[in-house]
């Protein structure tokens, strides 16, 4: 009996060293790292630090569902009341945990992707940390917020020591973003549409990028369009103005990330029709309403487009030829006067020089032009000789005058004399 004993002794206590032995090689292993880091911001009166980690199981067995937490170590600054170590909400999208975002399934070990799970997050400090310097680290397999828990974590590791991450650094000053022009597309053409002169967009039309150059999100903001009138108009028209017409869906954005850029393409430009004639030029207004506080307000204007003419479009009709005749005729009716002799129209020699001014014309319906031709010399020397045109007239228009040839309308005119000659010579012998 007492051989029996021993031998049951000993094969039970080679039975426990067995188990004792085995989970060394067959247990999970979490390690945990930060995969990154984002610039903190302000946020509905929290100091936001945007934040990854990356959790990895590099044992042999899986790893039963397990939860994350993170801590903070103040390193300086901030307010003297504050602690200097604590724990801090890690928000997780989708987790219903606000603190601690956690695994609902065994994570496998084995190579990654397949042994790994990252959670990707924001982690939140009142806004009283805000100039501190703090550190941040999370934890695998956490504990934190549970009473009465085992230190170790709910997993059973073979290395309990490597939950961990690495401390990080973060300056809690909150980024500030910055709103600025990036680019632009010209204008298309106008066409009327009842009141409005409207902007054909079906080739594209204006449009504008915003790009967010600062350290934090920025948002919700609008956009406006102002314009500038160049010429065209009244004095009691206003040079300058925003332009009503463009839904606030079309020109609002409800953030923008930094490093971020939008493009606003739905800036369908509309001018009322009492500017018609008008040319003006359009640009950019950013954050009109001033509702981000931005590192740099100078830069919230983009450049003056190319300019707008807005002109109605023209009318065409078309006109029989008869009929163009007919009233280029009638109003072409008139009379041809050249005359610049002013002597007897007998042929005997005078003494002074018969030249007379403003004795010629052309008239056209109700209107007079009066003029005096030059005379013309044929002799020079001894004597001074002169031609002059003698009592000239001729009469045109009328319904049937104008003609077409070609791609031209003509109208003859007849010239008559009213007297004996049409051209009369002068000559003047100089005194010996």
């Amino acid at each position: 009996m007492k051989k029996r004993s021993f031998l049951l002794a000993a094969g039970l206590a080679i039975a426990l060293a067995a188990t004792a032995a085995a989970p060394a090689w067959a247990l999970p292993d979490l390690v945990a790292w930060v995969a990154s880091r984002g610039v903190p911001v302000e946020r509905g009166g929290e100091l936001v630090v945007p934040f990854s980690v990356t959790v990895q199981n590099r044992g042999n067995d899986p790893a039963p569902p397990f939860k994350v937490s993170v801590e903070y170590e103040i390193v300086s600054g901030g307010v003297p009341t504050l602690p200097l170590l604590g724990g801090a909400p890690f928000r997780v999208p989708g987790q219903a945990d606000m603190w601690y975002p956690r695994t609902t399934a065994p994570l496998p070990p084995g190579p990654p992707p397949a042994s790994t799970v990252t959670f990707t997050g924001e982690v939140i400090l009142d806004r009283a940390f805000s100039g501190a310097l703090v550190r941040l680290r999370a934890i695998a397999d956490s504990t934190a917020g549970e009473e009465f828990a085992d230190p170790v974590g709910r997993v059973r590791e073979s290395d309990e020591s490597n939950n961990a991450t690495s401390w990080v650094d973060t300056r809690m000053a909150a980024g500030t973003p910055d709103l600025t022009y990036r680019n632009q597309t010209p204008p298309g053409m106008f066409r009327l549409e009842g009141a409005y002169f409207v902007e054909d967009r079906s080739t594209g039309g204006f449009t504008f990028s915003v790009e967010n150059r600062g350290t934090a999100p920025a948002g919700p903001f609008s956009v406006q369009v102002e314009y500038e009138i160049l010429e065209g108009v009244g004095p009691e028209v206003s040079r300058h103005g925003l332009l009503a017409y463009i839904p606030m869906a079309d020109r609002s954005l409800s953030s923008l990330a930094p490093r971020g850029i939008h493009r606003f393409d739905r800036l369908a430009l509309k001018f009322p029709v009492g500017l018609d004639g008008a040319v003006l030029r359009v640009r950019a207004r950013i954050d009109d309403a001033n509702a981000v506080a931005e590192s740099d307000e100078r830069n919230n204007v983009g450049p003056w487009s190319s300019r707008i003419y807005l002109t109605r479009p023209i009318e065409t009709m078309r006109i029989p030829g008869t009929l163009i005749l007919r009233t280029i005729g009638n109003a072409l009716r008139g009379s041809i006067r050249i005359n610049n002799f002013a002597g007897p129209t007998s042929d005997f020699q005078l003494d002074n020089e018969p030249y007379r001014r403003d004795d010629s014309w052309i008239r056209v319906g109700g209107r007079e032009n009066r003029f005096t031709p030059p005379a013309f010399s044929y002799g020079s020397g001894a004597t001074r000789s002169w031609y002059y045109l003698n009592d000239i007239n001729a009469e045109f228009g009328g319904p049937g005058a104008p003609r077409f040839s070609g791609d031209r309308i003509v109208m003859d005119i007849n010239f008559e004399t009213g007297g004996d000659y049409e051209i009369r010579g002068w000559e003047y012998t100089w005194p010996s």
